[in-house]
């Protein structure tokens, strides 16, 4: 197996396990190359060199003594988004009206993360509490693609994808309320799992189950393991989906039957997806045919003026509370919705709750009649945007920002409302030579069986040796060494 900076987690750990490396020298690995790109990439809000350096060491030191119980992702590094506490760091949230206070232990995810043998490398930069779709904010100014330095790479996990696009991450971790896994995914050419609502258990749920944890991967297999370890249930909580038949990471041993695959073409936003897009999901159609799956076009049916009521408004109620904040401090956009929220009617945000049952129950019906088994849409209506762009009206206009999201998260944040299992996969390049993804939307509950599909088209189309240019300084094996195409 040849071992450098486009290795997968999986690969990692078994390397490690094997003693063909040792944590500390991944570690070194990645740091460097952390290094080399940070400057024109600008990934992370907080770096934690010296205490990923210790816990590596640490590791190294349990190897020569014969460990042999290692957790599943022992000794492989890990950034972790800025929007999630680690213990005895501050987490700001990447807002400069969060204080500078050191987190008192590590969140749930974070903790699963950590039992599962990950060393973390500090924390990845994110918009302003994670609340658009691109990577830029005032505290961490703007994150950059590494396809093209100009455009960006998506939001809110977008230091997290940039770092992994360059090289420089194996894997990383990512948080999806909107499309905050799967839109960067799609922007910087990886993997973007967002499971169902209530897989992975949350704390609590400060906004009706959009938003779900996960990770952002070179292969579906680092996608299924990592969903194997946050997959935990806890009872207390409001939504929890029972557990799948045998782990994740097994459904990629085997093909799936012939599936009923219905090709959506309708952003649920009231935007257009642009041609380019389209031609992704319609050459991935012809793709899953050539794999004996039945494809058809469908039409959800979903409302985009509705749609876009519903979500915005949940959006907006979700910014009532800023426990604290400074208001003073914090940027427009977060400023507006908090003052939105506050004159919102409590009998407006039960009706909104009620419309979106509503809507996720006409919409969820071709999977749940047997229509289609699995649904595929291009991931994002239009391309990267250019730095700076969903920004441009926003001293006039701070809702305008969310405005201009619509052409990022038209298809991904229906999704997150109807609490399916979705997933962008890197098949297609644009003629600006910048990728676009395409998302495969399995059934309520049907994370396994989404996967399973997922590894069959890792396997038919494999994109591993698809890296942006820049992802070659430094690379010292020629060996795995692709064209960037």
């Amino acid at each position: 197996m040849d071992l450098g900076p486009f290795t997968s987690a999986i690969e990692w750990a078994a390397a490690i396990r094997a003693r063909a490396v040792s944590p500390s020298e991944v570690l070194e690995l990645y740091l460097a190359r952390i290094d080399r790109f940070e400057d024109r990439l600008n990934t992370y809000v907080l770096r934690k060199d010296d205490e990923a350096r210790a816990t590596a060491r640490a590791m190294d030191d349990e190897l020569a003594a014969g460990r042999d119980d290692l957790p599943e992702f022992f000794g492989v590094p890990m950034p972790v988004k800025g929007l999630n506490d680690v213990r005895g760091w501050p987490n700001r949230y990447c807002s400069l009206g969060v204080p500078d206070t050191p987190a008192a232990d590590d969140d749930a995810y974070v903790a699963r993360f950590r039992a599962a043998g990950f060393v973390f490398t500090g924390l990845t930069t994110a918009p302003e509490f994670g609340s658009v779709s691109v990577t830029e904010s005032a505290l961490c100014g703007a994150t950059r693609n590494p396809w093209n330095l100009d455009r960006s790479p998506g939001g809110s996990t977008g230091g997290g994808v940039a770092t992994l696009a360059v090289g420089a991450a194996p894997i990383a971790y990512g948080s999806d309320g909107g499309g905050s896994i799967r839109g960067p995914a799609s922007f910087t050419g990886l993997v973007g799992l967002k499971p169902s609502r209530g897989r992975v258990s949350d704390e609590f749920t400060p906004w009706p189950g959009f938003s779900t944890e996960g990770t952002v991967c070179r292969t579906v297999a680092d996608a299924a393991a990592t969903l194997d370890i946050q997959a935990v249930i806890d009872e207390r909580r409001w939504y929890v989906t029972p557990p799948p038949p045998a782990p994740f990471l097994r459904a990629l041993d085997t093909d799936p039957a012939p599936l009923r695959i219905g090709v959506v073409r309708r952003p649920g936003f009231p935007v257009e997806a642009d041609t380019e897009s389209l031609a992704a999901v319609d050459a991935a159609g012809r793709l899953l045919e050539s794999l004996g799956h039945h494809v058809v076009e469908i039409d959800l049916g979903c409302d985009q003026e509705l749609f876009e009521y519903l979500f915005i408004t949940t959006w907006v109620a979700s910014h009532g509370t800023l426990p604290g904040v400074d208001l003073e401090l914090v940027e427009p956009l977060a400023r507006e919705l908090h003052r939105r929220a506050q004159e919102l009617p409590p009998a407006t945000v039960w009706a909104v709750l009620d419309g979106m049952q509503r809507l996720t129950a006409q919409c969820v019906q071709p999977w749940v009649s047997g229509t289609v088994d699995v649904v595929i849409t291009p991931t994002t209506p239009t391309g990267p945007p250019p730095i700076g762009w969903l920004f441009e009206e926003v001293d006039a206009d701070p809702m305008s920002v969310l405005r201009r999201a619509y052409h990022h998260a038209g298809f991904t944040a229906p999704f997150n409302m109807f609490g399916l299992p979705a997933i962008s996969l890197p098949l297609h390049m644009r003629s600006d030579g910048l990728p676009q993804g395409v998302q495969f939307v399995g059934g309520p509950r049907a994370d396994w069986a989404l996967l399973q599909l997922a590894g069959q088209v890792e396997r038919a189309a494999p994109w591993r040796t698809r890296v942006p240019a820049m992802a070659w300084e430094g690379v010292e094996s020629a060996s795995t060494k692709g064209d960037g195409r």
